[in-house]
């Protein structure tokens, strides 16, 4: 357990250094970065749905760090070629590993967060919960949209070591843009993770692949713009 934490605080400190031995030590760090997705996505998951409910919070929980993979397998050939193209001497894997790490950085942040989490949600009055899921829901999305670029962001002095300044940077925005992006629509084709109070709870929706997770966004600004004016 010494080794799991002397790993993951290393990951998380982002040192150039440390994050170069990380990619060459070979499958023990890999998967310390699978685990640290895998289990710290899972708490983070649950603290999604727990406003809704013990099961919905249960489902988002499995399918949290599922979203996490598939944004990953999704885009690393992508990410993979965009370093590739912008100058960045990492091989496929190395840069499919990299991209794992920025998560596993994400995910151990939204886990340490997750008392405060449950205390906010513990602390809400219960007579107006239709409309604090969606400041809720809103209010994560935020959450994890912070997460994803403190995990990209801490690849930086990686990245600046291997292929200077002015070319890290051109990387990490390409990585940051396409993971997020990707990474938002494909966390609204497997929702839902909140578990909207007016809607039965279910571990996937019907309609799936309608409309999109933007539209969405936009449609819950309305709302509370309205309210607020």
């Amino acid at each position: 357990m010494d080794g799991v934490a002397k790993g993951v605080t290393l990951l998380c400190r982002g040192e150039s250094v440390h994050l170069r031995e990380w990619l060459r030590s070979g499958s023990g760090r890999l998967f310390l970065s699978i685990g640290c997705i895998i289990v710290c996505g899972a708490i983070y998951g649950f603290t999604l749905g727990i406003l809704r409910s013990p099961v919905q919070a249960s489902y988002a929980a499995i399918k949290f760090p599922v979203l996490i993979f598939l944004t990953v397998f999704c885009n690393g050939l992508l990410n993979g070629i965009l370093g590739s193209l912008l100058g960045i001497r990492l091989s496929l894997v190395h840069s499919i590993h990299a991209i794992l790490m920025s998560y596993a950085i994400a995910c151990v942040f939204l886990a340490s967060l997750a008392p405060v989490f449950f205390f906010h949600v513990w602390n809400w009055s219960t007579g107006s919960a239709g409309n604090n899921f969606f400041y809720w829901k809103l209010f994560h999305i935020g959450i994890i949209a912070l997460a994803g670029t403190i995990g990209n962001v801490r690849l930086w002095h990686l990245l600046e070591s291997i292929a200077g300044r002015i070319k890290a940077k051109a990387v990490l925005l390409a990585w940051l843009f396409a993971n997020l992006f990707l990474g938002c629509q494909l966390s609204w084709i497997l929702r839902p993770f909140f578990g909207n109070p007016n809607i039965e709870v279910t571990f996937l929706r019907e309609d799936a692949l309608g409309r999109s997770f933007y539209e969405d966004v936009w449609v819950i600004l309305q709302g509370l713009w309205a309210q607020i004016s």
